[in-house]
């Protein structure tokens, strides 16, 4: 009987009792863990293999400085407040809950001893004092809530050859760099698709810059979230320049009271919602990158969760700008959510051609915001901005368009409007054959 597996399965059951473990969150939220089978297999498995006491109990406290990653699942098997306050000192009472409860189940599981009950006075029965809670406490000061990966030999090859194969394909997916002065720049090399929360790239005419900054003006929830922003440089030898030493972060504002969404995760090398960034005003919201020296740059790659686990927060209308300070202290625009496709509309970037179109929405263009640069205003030849619509068409298309209408229909034709075919020409107020003034006649234009 006890060289079956069903032994570990049944007497882990008890222990996984005794140390709370849960496979949800709890609270409001109450989302699934995921990865928290992990550490209830490493129970079981423990169990089957007879593991001496003094092991187990070290495992589950620094597992992860004694090759056993999925022990310390332990520490963080309770429930926990996913839900943070953007009042200071109630995120301080969070925090210290969830190490009082760390605290607690670590006395009660391999001491027998309610250590919790020292927290804010002597114990009355058992010999813990409140200066061994905080001491116990500030054992478990580090520990967070989270998943990481699991170091092991196996899984370190496995991403060695990941990254290898990763950069093969994109080698192989990104497409050639023109040469040659015969053209004018384009601002894509080709089409960019809808934003996604997962990756996004941005492809725009090489510029050198100090610092880049990312607007976002809508999300389509919540305050906008980037995970990594990522800034490439030219040539065939293109790095990722926003992890260079000496890059300086700003940004309007951070969310507050959570240690998951900071601002130095932006360019931390390290995907996912756990190692993000997350503004402190809702649908807006921008950061910056400055660059220790003047670096030429052409590619921009971000996303809200690289890993594809959350949707929300996205960054859906956003613009990038550079700046060079001490020669071009305007911000130049670079690329915005108007260079990517919307539903039922043609992409900013005409597939065949390559040009650039503007649209007029109210009266205003969309595109060419900074009239002192011209990089977001290639045209097809012989339309003008003014005219050229975001469905491509020019003024002189509309105008068949509306002609061919009249003809079919025969309520838009002119004795719908109770009116001549072709009114004569008259001057401002004169007299129609009718006797009725001319002024105010509701006529289609001819």
């Amino acid at each position: 009987m006890l060289a079956s597996p069903r032994y570990g399965e049944r007497w882990a059951r008890h222990w996984l009792d005794g140390v709370r473990f849960a496979e949800s969150h709890g609270f409001e939220m109450n989302q699934a863990r995921p990865n928290a089978w992990r550490y209830r297999d490493w129970v079981i498995q423990a169990l089957n293999d007879d593991e001496p006491y003094d092991q187990f109990v070290r495992k589950q406290l620094a597992g992860d400085s004694l090759g056993a990653d999925e022990a310390t699942g332990f520490l963080v098997a309770g429930a926990w407040d996913q839900v943070k306050s953007p009042d200071p000192v109630l995120t301080a009472q969070q925090r210290a809950d969830e190490l009082h409860d760390i605290v607690s189940v670590t006395g009660s599981a391999f001491l027998g001893l309610t250590v919790g009950c020292a927290r804010c006075h002597d114990h009355k029965f058992d010999p813990v004092s409140v200066r061994d809670y905080h001491a116990i406490k500030a054992v478990f000061a580090g520990v967070q809530h989270g998943d990481r990966p699991i170091a092991t030999g196996v899984t370190a090859v496995a991403k060695k050859t990941a990254d290898g194969l990763r950069r093969d394909v994109f080698r192989r997916r990104r497409p050639p760099r023109r040469t040659g002065t015969s053209r004018r720049p384009r601002v894509h090399d080709r089409p960019a698709g809808r934003v996604v929360a997962t990756r996004n790239v941005e492809r725009f005419a090489p510029v050198t810059a100090k610092v880049v900054r990312f607007t976002v003006t809508a999300s389509n929830e919540y305050e906008p979230c980037i995970d990594e922003l990522e800034i490439y440089s030219t040539g065939p030898n293109a790095r990722n320049v926003a992890r260079d030493a000496g890059v300086k972060l700003r940004s309007s504002g951070n969310y507050p009271g959570n240690p998951l969404h900071k601002l130095e995760h932006l360019t931390d090398g390290r995907y996912g919602n756990s190692r993000s960034w997350i503004s402190n005003q809702p649908g807006k919201g921008w950061v910056e990158i400055e660059f220790p020296a003047a670096v030429e740059i052409d590619r921009m790659v971000w996303g809200r969760d690289r890993e594809g686990k959350y949707a929300d927060r996205v960054p859906t209308r956003y613009r990038i700008e550079a700046a060079m300070p001490a020669v071009l202290p305007m911000w130049k625009l670079v690329a915005s959510s108007e260079d990517r496709a919307r539903p039922g509309q043609p992409p900013a970037v005409d597939p065949a051609s390559g040009n650039t179109r503007l649209c007029r929405r109210g009266g205003r263009r969309s595109g060419g915001k900074s009239p002192n640069w011209s990089g977001r205003r290639w045209l097809t030849p012989g339309n003008s901005p003014a005219r050229t619509r975001c469905d491509g068409s020019t003024a002189a298309t509309r105008r068949s368009r509306a002609r061919r209408s009249r003809r079919a229909d025969p309520r838009k034709s002119a004795s719908h409007f109770n009116c001549p075919t072709r009114p004569p020409k008259r001057n401002a107020g004169s007299r129609s054959p009718t006797g009725s003034s001319t002024r105010g006649t509701r006529c289609p234009p001819g």
